[in-house]
């Protein structure tokens, strides 16, 4: 019967959209208890830089403004290691507590007010301990307030590029206006590396014994991911789980950065993640050096005496012919008959080699001002680091120095010949000249991962 057929139509087609509506919320159900990927997080962002070059080779949200939270401590350290440089304090140097930064919340090591702390305890609490007392204490020793510190560590990052960073503390505690990027955090790691090369080994330090109490790194990857070197950790309920890492391996440096973890494990385990996917892409650098002709050297400023340098240029490829320039009284140290076209056989001198080898022997100090992908680019800022320090780099061996990879060569731009006196007082004047400039000590210049551009 029609009625009946009707009827019994009905129904099936009703049940039909009951199943299909069940599945569907099955199905959401479901995926709503998916764990959530990683750039889900509104606070997640991280990035791996090829430490030599400044490459970026992984990169989530790299440009996000972020809270630092601890790694925050990281640009506190660099001014003070600036303060050891200019020799204003020392390692000894005793620091006063004040009542402020005694009542600083924690982490702290407990300092109590009216004592002092030395600068070396003060290094180990910051790295380790990540305390924030003692980060205040050295805020108002340098700088007089907390308040005046963060202004200069603001205007610090920006002259190192880290443009998306500002600081309203020295310790990371939380500030809503306190915000910087995986990027930026990035570049301080590369920078506090490369421009105190003889501090930078604090960032290691598994432990720190402190009035009688043991207190342990909070970096876990220092031990567990095979050739980490540093940095840092850091966390607040805002920010999440930070961690900068350091590490090198068999020629090649990566920095990765990890912010707004979900817990300090999935952080770790997400950073060793990001860091085995980029060895792949990392430069591996070498330290041979090749010795080729050069270029000649700029006058020296009026008022100033001759000098007399040596350069061994690594160059490829032949440069210009280079204009009249009178007697700039230069060595120039050569490899071959092809060379001498290049510059005013007059000017070469049998000790020029000799120079060169004594200016890189082992315990000679060598400063950095450069990296370039043109021998033109690296000579080019040899003079102008000459130009800027023509009396400090009087005596210095100017240098240019090829680093290959499989797919890339860059070309360092080296001074030798120093102590480390000298070096450091270099690179303090060409600084001010807006030159980028790594002291480099014995021994540690044959390493290759101190490329500066």
């Amino acid at each position: 019967m029609p009625t009946a057929k009707t009827a019994d139509s009905g129904p099936k087609k009703l049940s039909f959209r009951h199943v299909w509506a069940f599945c569907a919320a099955i199905l959401i159900a479901l995926t709503a208890q998916l764990p959530a990927p990683a750039h889900a997080n509104s606070k997640y962002a991280a990035v791996v830089i090829d430490g030599h070059t400044g490459r970026m080779v992984y990169a989530r949200s790299a440009d996000r403004p972020r809270y630092p939270a601890s790694l925050t401590k990281v640009m506190t350290l660099y001014l003070l290691f600036e303060e050891l440089e200019a020799d204003r304090v020392n390692l000894n140097t005793r620091m006063q507590v004040s009542p402020r930064a005694a009542g600083q919340p924690p982490s702290k090591l407990g300092v109590r007010a009216g004592t002092t702390i030395t600068v070396d305890d003060a290094i180990h609490a910051l790295v380790t301990k990540s305390a924030n007392d003692v980060a205040v204490v050295v805020a108002e020793h340098i700088s007089g307030t907390e308040y005046r510190f963060a202004q200069r560590m603001t205007t610090r990052a920006r002259s190192l590029g880290m443009r998306r960073t500002r600081f309203m503390n020295a310790s990371g505690l939380p500030n809503n206006r306190q915000l910087t990027t995986a990027r930026d955090m990035a570049t301080l790691a590369q920078r506090v590396q490369r421009d105190f090369p003889n501090y930078f080994g604090f960032f290691s330090v598994t432990e720190f014994r402190f009035n009688g109490r043991r207190y342990t790194n909070h970096n876990r990857l220092v031990g567990r991911y095979a050739g980490t070197t540093g940095l840092k950790t850091g966390y607040t309920r805002a920010s999440g789980f930070n961690l900068t890492a350091t590490v090198e391996r068999q020629g090649k440096y990566l920095i990765g950065v990890v912010l707004g973890g979900r817990t300090a494990r999935s952080r770790d385990d997400h950073m060793v993640s990001i860091l085995d996917r980029a060895w792949g892409n990392a430069i591996a650098m070498n330290s041979t050096r090749t010795r080729l002709a050069s270029t000649p050297m700029p006058r020296n400023r009026p008022g100033t005496r001759t000098t007399r340098y040596v350069l061994a240029s690594a160059v490829t490829a032949p440069l210009p012919a280079p204009p009249p320039q009178g007697d700039t009284s230069l060595d120039i140290a050569f490899s071959g008959p092809e060379d001498l076209a290049l510059v005013d056989t007059t000017t070469l001198r049998s000790t020029s080699l000799d120079a060169e080898s004594d200016a890189f022997n082992p315990t000679s100090w060598v400063i950095q001002v450069g990296a370039y992908a043109k021998p033109s680019e690296a000579v080019a800022r040899i003079r102008q680091a000459i130009n800027a320090a023509p009396v400090l780099l009087a005596n210095a061996v100017p240098v240019t120095m090829p680093v290959s990879s499989s797919d890339q060569t860059l070309y360092r731009s080296r001074f030798g010949g120093l102590n480390e006196t000298n070096a450091r007082k270099a690179c303090r004047e060409l600084s001010r000249a807006a030159i980028s400039c790594i002291a480099i000590p014995p021994h540690g210049w044959g390493r290759s991962a101190s490329i500066n551009r």
